[in-house]
């Protein structure tokens, strides 16, 4: 436990006599997994501004639309069942391959009737989901991508192939950038299509690859005496799964419908910016997640703690620095009709740190196998964001969206941290670990209120020079007792 049930983490430095190998190992393949994630994303903060260029506002909703539809769905018509297979892996056990094909098999049981039944009512699924009935059959199709794509993903992060998944991944997106830009420029009419053909074509080539790399691992069998541990895990996260996208996608869906398309674009556009901090979050969490599981397995809630204090504070720094530049990215990658929306940068950056802190407590549920619990802070918070935003979204615009991305991940971070506390009763991480990274983050946002006077400088590059001298500042005051450890640690050296 952090505090060893006498100390805190916080309560006063200490000097590490090694470092944690482990721990830096995590730091090598989360960069391998954010750069994957920034290559990735950076794609889609050029991609957006050049799609609502080629298409109108009324084909960039429907392209917004089925891509909003496609997670969601996916998880409603597989009941979640293929999340279980990364978890499993964990286990270490021989069977995996024999655990692998009952799922596969259950999962296919499932989606497939699902897929005719969607097939046979073409229309009216198409008027229940306001997209166009051409596209129903792509998104099938896009359903199936996911499937296999993210399945492969799951097997190879827990194999810290990360090298591998990053490079695979950001081919794939940037061959469907360049080919929706070769088939936009071609279609007359319907451009709409161009993006959601490009991935179907991109994604149906990437199966083949999946498939032959997943092959050794899988055996077709179904004794089904995995079916209880499948549906015991997944049915509970398909709970959490949907919520997460409520969270996600539906303040996008709701701005476009209350207040238009070109405001649900403008926040998407800035909302792609402060999710930066959730690509690089998630980066770390993924590379860290063996390390995690190794810690559990051996009680080692010390070395847990002392780790995602760690990964805190690095996050908490890159918000800080998304806080201070964010609004500099956003005018290096669109022009001036997006730059009004970059003022939510700050809020949907903090919000997602609060995002990353629910997650330190949301993964013992799974580790604990105790799945049903995780839907409920999502669920909460997910519902608390849709009546938010259905009062304050028709009055303040996109800017009540941001705020109310901000409270729904806070609340979710503090249901997180209740549950795995006082009804899992298992470790959590204690609060005050958080004092640091939090305060960082206030310090940072009242700071810029007052850098962004513009009387203040007389040259640009004046308020840049003074913007990292903050950063540098408020980066000292997060890490200051790793800086005290070095320091001493330095003049024990120069003692000698």
């Amino acid at each position: 436990m952090c505090n060893d049930q006498k100390k805190s983490c916080f309560d006063s430095v200490t000097v590490p006599s090694m470092i944690d190998i482990s721990f830096y190992s995590t730091i090598r393949h989360s960069f391998n997994y954010f750069t994957a994630d920034i290559l990735t994303k950076a794609a889609g903060l050029i991609y957006i501004p050049v799609l609502t260029r080629l298409l109108t506002p009324s084909e960039y909703g429907i392209y917004v639309m089925y891509s909003s539809w496609v997670p969601i769905l996916f998880v409603l018509f597989t009941l979640n069942t293929f999340s279980c297979i990364g978890r499993y892996y964990y286990e270490e056990k021989e069977d995996f391959p024999e655990f692998f094909g009952e799922t596969t098999v259950l999962g296919l049981a499932i989606v497939v009737p699902i897929c005719i039944v969607v097939l046979v009512m073409e229309s009216t699924v198409s008027n229940f989901l306001g997209i166009p009935e051409r596209t129903i059959p792509l998104l099938l199709v896009a359903i199936f991508i996911t499937l296999v794509s993210s399945t492969f993903e799951e097997i190879w992060q827990a194999k810290r192939k990360s090298a591998f998944i990053s490079i695979i991944v950001v081919i794939r997106v940037y061959l469907i950038m360049v080919l929706t830009l070769v088939l936009a420029f071609k279609l007359k009419t319907d451009r709409y299509m161009a993006p959601i053909v490009s991935s179907v074509i991109v994604g149906s080539g990437f199966i083949v690859f999946y498939a032959y790399h997943l092959r050794s691992l899988i055996k077709f069998r179904f004794p089904r005496k995995h079916v209880h541990f499948i549906l015991a895990f997944s049915l509970p996260m398909l709970l959490n799964n949907l919520s997460g996208l409520i969270l996600e996608r539906f303040d996008t869906l709701m701005i476009g419908k209350m207040k238009g398309t070109t405001d649900a674009g403008l926040y998407s556009f800035a909302y792609m910016i402060g999710a930066i901090l959730w690509f690089g979050a998630s980066a770390l969490y993924r590379a860290w997640m063996p390390v995690y599981y190794k810690y559990m397995n051996e009680s080692n809630y010390t070395a847990h703690d002392k780790d995602t204090e760690r990964l805190l504070k690095i996050i908490a720094i890159g918000s800080c620095f998304l806080i201070i530049f964010g609004r500099e990215i956003g005018e290096i990658l669109a022009n001036k009709s997006y730059h009004n929306a970059l003022e939510i940068i700050p809020f949907i950056t903090i919000g997602y740190f609060f995002l990353a802190t629910h997650d330190v407590y949301k993964r013992h549920f799974g580790f604990t196998k105790k799945t049903k619990y995780l839907f409920i802070a999502p669920l909460i918070s997910g519902l608390l964001n849709i009546v938010l935003n259905l009062v304050f979204i028709p009055i303040y615009g996109y800017m009540a969206a941001a705020i109310n991305t901000l409270v729904s991940y806070f609340s979710m971070a503090v249901i997180a941290w209740f549950l795995v506390k006082y009804s899992l009763k298992f470790h959590a991480t204690p609060v005050r670990c958080l004092i640091l990274p939090v305060g960082g983050q206030l310090f940072v946002f009242i700071g810029m209120l007052f850098l962004k006077i513009p009387s203040i400088f007389v040259l640009p590059w004046q308020g840049v020079l003074i913007k990292f001298l903050f950063l540098f500042i408020t980066a000292c005051m997060i890490f200051y007792k790793e800086w005290a450890s070095v320091i001493i640690v330095s003049n024990r050296e120069v003692a000698k």
